[in-house]
């Protein structure tokens, strides 16, 4: 049953009827941060990183009374894949690629090897290469906000 975008299912412990938001909200809302972390939108990382806090701000204070906890972190881990995929198509060049990744902490001789890689800036993203680099870190640095600590800090 949905309900305002919620959805209701019955919990088995307190044996009460409980909300969360409904598939097709936490889908709309899957797309439109997918919308805001496109990896050929050309406006500074800052910006996005602000668009995509509003975004997870309105809807985790909307849904406050639900469950979703679950939820939440499988989107918050998604949404940093997406934003190491932005920042490794904005390097461009394999030269900027190689420098950036030096100055992350990576060894010149597997910088060097990795910015000069074929695979596509998704699968890149997913990899080693970025995610011991570009830890969770970095987009916090950003002000990238994670849904679950906001959510934890409203939850009713």
């Amino acid at each position: 049953m949905k309900f305002l975008g919620f959805g209701f299912y019955k919990a088995p412990q307190p044996k009460q009827y409980q909300a969360k938001p409904h598939k097709q909200s936490v889908e709309n809302f899957e797309f439109e941060l997918r919308q805001l972390t496109l990896k050929n939108w050309s406006v500074s990382t800052k910006y996005q990183v602000k668009r995509t806090n509003q975004l997870i701000r309105g809807w985790v204070n909307y849904f406050k009374i639900g469950k979703m906890k679950g939820v939440l972190s499988k989107i918050d881990s998604h949404t940093r894949v997406r934003l190491r995929m932005y920042i490794w198509k904005k390097w461009k060049t394999a030269e900027n690629r190689k420098g950036n990744l030096i100055k992350l902490g990576m060894s010149p001789y597997n910088s060097h090897r990795n910015s000069q890689t074929s695979k596509g800036p998704m699968r890149i993203a997913e990899s080693w290469v970025m995610t011991t680099t570009v830890r969770n870190q970095k987009p916090a640095r950003f002000g990238l906000i994670s849904g679950e600590t906001h959510y934890n800090k409203v939850h009713v």
